[in-house]
């Protein structure tokens, strides 16, 4: 099952840089053939191609509107958005054109790391704290993921779409 993690935001704007760190750790960590780890600083139609292709496509950012330091995870369903043909979308926007351009619509969910400050060049120290432990669940998410698509037993078939939604809960 092919995963694509995107984690997104700008690391010269302190706590924004949250999902752009995460996915530069867990690049340096997941070697699986099955996964594929992007740092963007923003999230622009180029990647529905890539989503399109993916199983599931796991993004990564920081937030405001949970306590810093704090991690939430949310599944994510295609968005209908006004701004979908802009420089900078939301993730569901990117599943949205997944779905109109190239007529897939993979599973999608949305780590956050709650953001103090978008001020200074480095994370702050809420979010340093955080980011093993997003980078942690993260992984064992992919983990998952991935035991879910393999077969049940030697020389059968992979495990049903419904199972795979078993290991997200």
């Amino acid at each position: 099952m092919n995963v694509l993690i995107v984690g997104f935001g700008n690391p010269l704007a302190g706590d924004d840089g949250a999902g752009f760190r995460a996915a530069e750790m867990l690049a340096a960590r997941v070697r699986l053939p099955e996964v594929r780890v992007r740092a963007v600083r923003q999230l622009t139609p180029e990647l529905a191609e890539e989503a399109a292709q993916a199983a599931v496509v796991v993004f990564v950012d920081a937030s405001v509107e949970i306590r810093p330091g704090a991690i939430d995870c949310r599944r994510l369903e295609a968005g209908r958005t006004a701004g979908v043909f802009s420089h900078h979308l939301a993730p569901e926007s990117v599943l949205e054109l997944a779905e109109r351009v190239y007529h897939r619509r993979p599973e999608a969910l949305l780590f956050s790391v709650g953001a103090r400050s978008f001020a200074d060049h480095s994370l702050s120290g809420e979010v340093q704290q955080a980011l093993p432990a997003l980078v942690g669940q993260i992984e064992d998410l992919i983990e998952r993921i991935v035991d879910a698509g393999k077969p049940a037993r030697p020389g059968g078939p992979p495990e049903t779409e419904s199972d795979f939604f078993s290991v997200m809960h």
